[in-house]
C-alpha cells in the first residue's frame, strides 16, 4: 500500500493508493500494472468519467464556464442552481426508461 503525504501536512498521511488517469500514449505517465489491475481503479475511472461530464454540461450548457456574479455566495447559488438544473435534466433523461421497465 502506497503511504501519501501531503506536501502542507508532513504529519498526516492518506492510507490510499490515488487514482489518476492512465495514458496510453505517453511511456512515462507514472501508471503501470500494479495500480491499474486492481478492480478499484476501473471503478474510479468509471466515477471520474460521471463527474467530468457533470462539470462538462455545468460549463457548456449551464454557463459556469465564466461565472457573471461575484461574490462566494452569489457564486455559490448559481453553482448549486445550475447542479439542479442537471439533476432535472437528468431525471427527464431516465424517466421514460424507467417507467417502461428498460
Amino acid at each position: 500500500m502506497l503511504v501519501h503525504r501531503s506536501s502542507e501536512h508532513h504529519t498526516k498521511a492518506s492510507l490510499h493508493d490515488p487514482h489518476f488517469p492512465w495514458r496510453r500514449s505517453s511511456p512515462s505517465s507514472g501508471s503501470d500494472g500494479r495500480t491499474t489491475r486492481h478492480p478499484g481503479y476501473a471503478v474510479s475511472q468509471r466515477r471520474r468519467k460521471m463527474i467530468e461530464e457533470v462539470l462538462g454540461w455545468m460549463k457548456t450548457i449551464g454557463l459556469m464556464r465564466k461565472v457573471h456574479h461575484r461574490g462566494t455566495a452569489r457564486v455559490d447559488g448559481m453553482f448549486e442552481f445550475t447542479a439542479a438544473v442537471y439533476n432535472m435534466v437528468r431525471m427527464r433523461r431516465l424517466l421514460p426508461a424507467a417507467a417502461f421497465g428498460l
